[in-house]
């Protein structure tokens, strides 16, 4: 409602189970976590999510049903499959926009889908959006920095990179050829806000913004209302008391 003209991007890999997910529960409790972001989601209207490789931590067939279930556009320009957009296209007043997305090669010892090679895949679907004539083309990339700093150099029509490799010690963005590069917070506990002006299609200026998700941050009854009431037992905490959670990760859950 205060920002009309928002991109709501996410770079991908959030689903829970990972192998750098520190909070794992184990497949059932992970897929429904997974569930649970899923929903919140949707209910945000998400414009894009990149498919990274733990978007395929339970199977193909998790990713689509969600895909329809939820109503969440989940990208790859690499991935070759009819139920996988290459790219989306935003309109935002009189601003086109072009959305597509690299998924890291890492992901295929998850899937039985086909891959394309990340750097060829991008140039075939940067071709095709051009066709579009959008203002502003955005990258959501699981490729890595280097591969990243790659792409800037050989395909000039890329604006911005929103990044899915989170970097020690790294600032929000970079700037790099006069490109724009954005990375991510540890565990998402950071939203970053990219405030652009345009001219004649390019980027003119820009402002970026982090903003911490923490507690200062008042809770969305309709967040709320999506969230277990415990996971394990060791949520249930109370001086003087053994915590027991009933029915783990399932809406009535309880201590």
């Amino acid at each position: 409602k205060l920002q009309p003209n928002l991109l709501l991007l996410d770079s991908g890999s959030l689903f829970a189970g990972g192998m750098l997910d520190a909070n794992s529960k184990g497949p059932d409790l992970d897929k429904r976590r997974t569930q649970t972001y899923l929903e919140a989601l949707s209910l945000m209207r998400y414009d894009a999510i990149a498919v990274g490789e733990e978007e395929l931590n339970f199977g193909d067939d998790f990713l689509f049903e969600a895909e329809q279930r939820y109503k969440i556009p989940f990208i790859s320009s690499n991935i070759k499959s009819d139920k996988v957009l290459p790219f989306v296209i935003k309109k935002i007043g009189k601003t086109k926009i072009g959305i597509l997305a690299a998924t890291d090669l890492a992901a295929k010892t998850k899937s039985g889908l086909e891959f394309q090679e990340p750097l060829a895949a991008i140039q075939k679907t940067v071709e095709t959006l051009k066709k579009e004539n959008p203002d502003l083309i955005i990258l959501l990339s699981q490729l890595g920095e280097d591969s990243d700093k790659e792409v800037i150099k050989r395909i000039k029509e890329i604006d911005i990179i929103v990044s899915g490799k989170y970097i020690p010690n790294k600032g929000l963005l970079e700037k790099t050829d006069s490109k724009i590069l954005l990375y991510p917070k540890w565990e998402a506990r950071s939203l970053c806000v990219l405030r652009l002006k345009l001219k004649n299609s390019k980027v003119a200026d820009y402002k970026v913004e982090e903003i911490p998700l923490d507690s200062k941050i008042k809770d969305a009854p309709q967040m709320l209302s999506l969230l277990p009431g415990c996971l394990a037992d060791a949520d249930c905490k109370k001086g003087g008391f053994i915590g027991k959670c009933e029915n783990p990760g399932e809406k009535n859950s309880r201590c």
